[in-house]
């Protein structure tokens, strides 16, 4: 891989997120309303701006994702429906980041 995120950069972002899904997302748990997804399973970071758009691997720029968000925002990208709407959980204070 091309420039891999550092090991400390993945570190924090781990810690960042909790060691949970920060997608907020419609249909999470059945409900229709959006919420933080909080999966723990196959978690890896995401850049909000791809490297190729000019993306880096700052913490600023990745959030970490479970598989199954991480698939819909690459597959969905773009499209707005409800099922895939998907947005970034960011701490308070900060501006929350959409797909």
């Amino acid at each position: 891989m091309k420039n891999p995120i550092p090991a400390h950069t993945r570190h924090l972002l781990l810690q960042r997120s909790g060691g949970l899904c920060e997608a907020i997302r419609s249909g999470v748990g059945g409900s229709p309303l959006p919420s933080r997804c909080r999966s723990r399973k196959w978690l890896s970071p995401h850049h909000k701006k791809f490297r190729g758009r000019g993306g880096d691997n700052s913490l600023k720029n990745l959030v970490m994702l479970c598989g199954d968000c991480h698939y819909a925002v690459h597959r969905h990208f773009g499209k707005w429906t409800e099922k895939y709407n998907i947005h970034f959980w960011e701490k308070e204070g900060e501006k929350e980041g959409v797909v």
